[in-house]
């Protein structure tokens, strides 16, 4: 049986894809409340968006964040950099969010709620 420290040596190892990304992750919340704000027609158009722009990024689907009032919920984390939550994104909103967070260096600061760090980010808490 494994003892704990080769436990979290493994579950390190599994996690260092999703923490550190080679590439664009991102992360798109389905649940009850996100579904009902319109998150299936947003994860849509997050994947119609990076085929149409031939983009290489990896999407998921994710959990509950529990911010209900701000879903739909689109993380996008990217290689190097940490991650940002994005609130309210419609699947009209995606073109502009992927242009300006997915493909670019920038960060969507309209729909920005937080950056996932212990140092905020281009003044995101």
């Amino acid at each position: 049986m494994p003892n704990y420290e080769e436990l979290r040596a493994q579950a390190e190892e599994s996690w260092r894809p999703f923490a550190e990304p080679q590439r664009p992750l991102i992360k798109v919340g389905l649940t009850t409340c996100s579904r009902a704000a319109g998150a299936q027609a947003t994860l849509a158009a997050v994947r119609g968006e990076l085929a149409s722009r031939s983009l290489q990024a990896d999407v998921m689907v994710t959990g509950c964040w529990g911010l209900c009032y701000a879903e739909p919920i689109v993380e996008v984390a990217r290689p190097g950099r940490p991650a940002v939550l994005y609130g309210r994104v419609t699947a009209e909103q995606v073109p502009q969010l992927i242009k300006q967070a997915g493909a670019g260096d920038g960060i969507a600061s309209e729909l920005a709620l937080a950056v996932l760090a212990v140092e905020p980010l281009d003044d995101l808490p």
